[in-house]
C-alpha cells in the first residue's frame, strides 16, 4: 500500500519511471523473441540432438571450398554398413518447378526431392497420409497445406495427379503442415528421391565424385565420431582413392549438428538463407543495454527524489525499522513499478510487432506457443528488472542516518551525485553508439547501391527457363517477344549477376598450373544489354564461325594470368582423358560484380552460348513497365501455353545478398531511436527535479539581474560536460564495432566521415537541450517573488 501511495503521490515521476521501464521491457521482449527464434532453429525435430549433416572440404589445384553436400551412393553404404547410424536421408537442391493441375499451370518454388523416410526422420507434421509410406512410390508427391489450398481449395487433393515440368505425373499421397519458420529445410512439396533414378540417365546417380546432395544421418547410442571418420576414410579410399589422386582432388569430410546449421553455416549452397550469429550477439547486447537505460532512469530519478523521503526513512528507523526491512520496502516498490510497466509493455509489444515482423520478415506473436520459453520466464524477468532498477536506490535510502535526516541535514553526498552523473553518461554512450553504428550501416548500404557495379541492374527482368522444352525453344521465344512494345532487348545466358557461377578447371597460356575459374555462357547480345563494357578486343559476332571456340575474359582474369595483351591468348580446358579444348581470347570486358560486394571480383571467363540457356534477361523500358510486362505475358502464353510466365527483377535478385544488412539497419534505426527516447525521458525527469531543487536559487539570480538565457545555460552546462565525455567514448566504441562489421565486405566505406560523428553529437545535444531546456526555461520565466517564496 505504501508503494501504491507513493506512486500516486509522485505523479510526474511515477509516469516517467513507468513509461521508461515499459518501453525498455517492450523493446527487450521484441529483441528476445527474435533471438529466441534464431536460437530455436531445428530444435523441433524429435531426434535433433542425434541428427548430423555431412559435408566436405574439397581441395583441387590449390583451391578449396566447403560444401554441405555429398555423393548420392554414400547414403546406402552408411545406412547398411555403419553400425552407429540408424537412418540416412538425402535431399536434392530445391528448385523452381512448372506445376500443371488440369489445365492450370503454375511455377512452384521449393520443390525438394527426399528419401522415403523424410517425414519420420525429421518429424515434420503430416495432416494427411502415413509418414512411413507417403514417399514409397517414385512418382508420389506430398504437398504442403498452402500448396493444397492454392491448387485444390478446400477439396481433399489426395489421389489427384500433378504434372511437373510437363514431363512426369505425380500422385498426391499426403498433405504436410507448412514447415515451421525455424526450420532450415523449407519446402512447398516433397517428391521421392528415388524419382531421380527414374528420370535421369542410367548411372548418373552412381558417381562417387559428384557432390550434389544434402545428406543427413541419425546417430544411435553406439555412434563414435572417431570410428565414423576412420571408416569413412577407408570407404573413400576403396571407392575412389585412385581416381581422386589422378585428378588431384582431396575430400575431407566434416559434420554439422542440425541445430547449428542456421547460425554456423554459410557455404556456397544452402537449403535456405543462413542466419547471422554476430547479429544474435549484437541484438542480445542491444536488448540488455536498452533495458539498462530504463533501469538507470529509475535509479537516477529515485535517488534524485530521495531527499523528499528522508524524513520518512528517519521516522521509520527511529520507530524500530531495520535496514533490511527498508531495503525490502524499497525493492518491493520498484518491483511494483516493474509490474505496472510490464502490464503496459505487453500491449506495446503487440502494437510494435507488425512493424517488427515487417523488418525481420517473420511472423512472431507474443502469446504464441513458440514463445513458451519467454512466457515461462516472463514473471521472473519482470521481478529481476524490478530488483535491478530498485537495488541502488534501496540500499542508498536505507543507509541514511536517522538523526541527520530528521534534523534536515544534507542527504545527497558528492559521491552519489557523481554516480548519478556517471549513469547519465552511460545512457548517452549507449544511445550515441547505437546512432553512429546505425548511420554507418546505412552509409555502407548506400555505398553498395550507388557504386558502379560494372553492369546495369535496373529495368531488367530475369526469366528462368525451367523446362528442357523452354530451353530448346529459346530462339523462338526470342523472336516472339522482340516485337512487344517496351522491350528494349533480350539476351540469354547460363547465369546472371547475383546468381552462383559455376567453376571449372582451365589452364591459361603461359601459366604453369591449372586453376578453377568461374565461367558462364552468354549470347552476343548479353554484354551490350547488361551494360558490360568491352575494354579491349571485340564482342562475340555471329559472322565469325570461329567464335564458337572464343571467350571473353574480365580485367581481373587478364591481371591474374599476367597477360599485358590478352587478345589472341589461349585458354585450355580438359575434355575427357586425352582431349583438351583450346579457346581463344577475343576480348576483355570491364570488371563487373557478378557476386556481391562481400567478395572481391574474381577472374571470369565468358563462353559464347552454344547449347541451351538457363536464363533469359529482358531489358524493359521504365515507362509503362506494367503494360510491358502484361504484353510479354500475353505473347508468352501464345507460344508457351503449358508453361506459366514468371519473372524476377534483376535488382531484387542481386540485392537479396544484402538482406541481413538491410534488416540490421532497420532494426538498429528502430531501437536507437527508442534508446534516445528512454534517455530523454530520464533527462526530462532528472532536469525537472534539479530545477525544482534550485527554484530559490533561480529567483535570487533573477533579482541580481540574470536573464532567462543565462539561467537555462547554467543547467545545460551541467549536462554538457557529461555529453562531451559520452560522445568521445561512444565515438571510439562505434568506430571499433563498425570496423569489425565492415570486415565482411571486400568493398566498404572508410570510417573517416566526421559528419556522422558530428551528427550523432548534435542529436544528443538536441535531446538534452529539449529535455532540460524546457524545464529550466519554464522556471526562469517564473516571477522571482514566487520563486523566493517556494518551498
Amino acid at each position: 500500500m505504501i508503494a501504491v501511495r507513493n506512486i500516486r503521490k509522485r505523479g510526474v515521476f511515477s509516469v516517467i519511471n513507468i513509461a521508461g521501464l515499459a518501453i525498455g521491457i517492450a523493446c527487450s521482449i521484441l529483441i528476445l523473441m527474435w533471438v529466441d527464434h534464431e536460437l530455436s532453429y531445428d530444435r523441433f525435430h524429435p531426434a535433433h540432438k542425434d541428427i548430423y549433416r555431412l559435408g566436405f572440404r574439397a581441395e583441387m589445384l590449390g583451391t578449396s571450398m566447403d560444401v554441405p553436400v555429398a555423393m548420392a551412393p554414400l547414403a546406402r553404404v552408411l545406412k547398411e554398413t555403419f553400425p552407429g547410424i540408424d537412418d540416412v536421408v538425402r535431399i536434392d537442391v530445391p528448385e523452381n518447378v512448372n506445376v500443371s493441375v488440369g489445365n492450370e499451370h503454375y511455377v512452384e518454388p521449393l520443390v525438394v526431392k527426399a528419401d522415403s523416410s523424410f517425414f519420420t526422420f525429421f518429424g515434420y507434421e503430416l495432416e494427411t497420409g502415413d509418414p512411413g509410406s507417403v514417399l514409397s512410390h517414385p512418382f508420389s508427391i506430398v504437398i504442403t497445406r498452402d500448396m493444397a489450398r492454392k491448387y485444390f481449395g478446400d477439396e481433399n487433393p489426395v489421389g489427384e495427379v500433378i504434372r511437373l515440368n510437363n514431363a512426369h505425373d505425380y500422385t498426391v499421397t499426403g498433405i504436410a503442415a507448412n514447415p515451421p519458420s525455424n526450420s532450415h529445410i523449407t519446402f512447398s512439396a516433397v517428391v521421392p528421391f528415388m524419382s531421380l533414378y527414374e528420370t535421369r540417365s542410367p548411372g548418373s546417380m552412381d558417381h562417387w565424385l559428384n557432390l550434389s546432395y544434402f545428406t543427413y544421418f541419425r546417430a544411435n547410442n553406439s555412434y563414435e565420431e572417431a570410428v565414423f571418420f576412420e571408416r569413412l576414410e577407408d570407404l573413400f579410399e576403396e571407392r575412389f582413392g585412385e581416381q581422386s589422386r589422378e585428378y588431384g582432388i582431396d575430400l575431407d569430410p566434416f559434420l554439422q549438428p542440425v541445430t547449428s546449421i542456421h547460425l554456423n553455416s554459410n557455404m556456397l549452397i544452402e537449403l535456405s538463407p543462413p542466419g547471422n550469429k554476430a547479429s544474435v550477439y549484437i541484438f542480445s547486447a542491444v536488448s540488455v543495454f536498452i533495458l539498462l537505460l530504463a533501469c538507470i532512469n529509475f535509479m537516477n530519478l529515485s535517488t534524485a527524489k530521495a531527499s523528499l523521503r528522508s524524513k520518512e526513512v528517519g521516522i521509520r528507523k527511529v520507530s524500530g525499522a531495520t535496514k533490511g526491512q527498508l531495503v525490502r520496502q524499497f525493492l518491493g516498490e520498484s518491483v511494483i513499478y516493474a509490474l505496472v510497466a510490464a502490464v503496459i509493455a505487453v500491449p506495446l509489444v503487440e502494437l510494435g510487432l507488425p512493424y517488427f515482423n515487417n523488418i525481420t520478415n517473420l511472423d512472431l506473436s507474443f502469446f504464441s506457443t513458440n514463445n513458451h520459453r519467454i512466457l515461462a520466464v516472463f514473471p521472473l524477468f519482470i521481478f529481476f528488472v524490478g530488483l535491478i532498477a530498485g537495488s541502488y536506490p534501496a540500499f542508498i535510502l536505507s543507509a541514511w542516518n536517522p538523526v541527520r535526516t530528521l534534523r534536515g541535514g544534507k542527504t545527497e553526498s558528492r559521491g552519489r551525485s557523481w554516480l548519478r552523473s556517471g549513469l547519465i553518461v552511460f545512457q548517452m554512450i549507449i544511445s550515441v553508439t547505437l546512432v553512429v553504428c546505425t548511420a554507418f550501416v546505412w552509409k555502407q548500404l548506400n555505398y553498395i547501391n550507388s557504386k558502379d557495379l560494372g553492369f546495369t541492374k535496373s529495368d531488367k527482368i530475369i526469366v528462368n527457363l525451367i523446362t528442357l522444352e523452354l530451353r530448346n525453344r529459346y530462339q523462338v521465344i526470342d523472336q516472339h517477344l522482340q516485337g512487344v512494345p517496351g522491350v528494349n532487348g533480350i539476351a540469354f545466358s547460363t547465369s546472371f549477376p547475383g546468381e552462383e557461377f559455376s567453376g571449372t578447371v582451365f589452364r591459361p597460356e603461359g601459366v604453369d598450373e591449372e586453376s578453377i575459374i568461374s565461367f558462364m555462357h552468354a549470347d552476343p547480345e548479353y554484354s551490350q544489354l547488361m551494360g558490360i563494357s568491352i575494354k579491349n578486343g571485340r564482342n562475340f559476332d555471329p559472322a565469325f564461325a570461329t567464335d564458337t571456340m572464343a571467350v571473353l575474359i574480365n580485367e581481373t582474369a587478364a591481371r591474374t594470368f599476367g597477360w599485358n595483351d590478352p587478345v589472341g591468348m589461349t585458354i585450355g580446358r580438359q575434355r575427357g582423358d586425352n582431349n583438351i579444348e583450346t579457346y581463344t581470347v577475343i576480348g576483355v570486358v570491364g570488371d563487373f560484380h557478378f557476386r556481391s560486394m562481400h567478395q572481391l571480383v574474381e577472374p571470369l571467363i565468358i563462353h559464347l552460348l552454344r547449347g541451351f540457356p538457363r536464363y533469359m534477361t529482358i531489358d524493359i523500358s521504365p515507362v509503362n513497365f506494367h503494360l510491358t510486362i502484361a504484353g510479354i505475358k500475353e505473347a508468352w502464353e501464345e507460344i508457351n501455353p503449358d508453361d506459366p510466365f514468371e519473372f524476377a527483377l534483376l535488382s531484387d535478385k542481386y540485392d537479396f545478398h544484402y538482406r541481413s544488412e538491410m534488416q540490421l539497419g532497420r532494426i538498429f534505426t528502430f531501437f536507437s531511436l527508442l534508446a534516445f527516447l528512454i534517455a530523454a525521458l530520464g533527462m526530462y525527469g532528472l532536469s525537472s527535479f534539479m530545477v525544482e531543487n534550485r527554484t530559490k536559487e533561480i529567483g535570487v539570480r533573477k533579482v541580481f539581474g540574470a536573464n532567462e538565457v543565462s539561467i537555462v545555460f547554467i543547467f545545460f552546462r551541467q549536462f554538457g560536460l557529461w555529453l562531451l565525455l559520452a560522445n568521445v567514448v561512444s565515438w571510439v566504441l562505434a568506430w571499433y564495432f563498425t570496423a569489425r562489421w565492415l570486415e565482411m565486405f571486400a568493398y566498404r566505406i572508410p570510417l573517416e566521415d566526421p559528419f556522422v560523428f558530428a551528427g550523432a553529437a548534435l542529436m544528443s545535444v538536441l535531446v538534452v537541450f529539449i529535455a532540460s531546456g524546457y524545464q529550466s526555461l519554464k522556471a526562469a520565466l517564473i516571477d522571482p517573488a514566487r520563486s523566493l517564496r517556494y518551498e
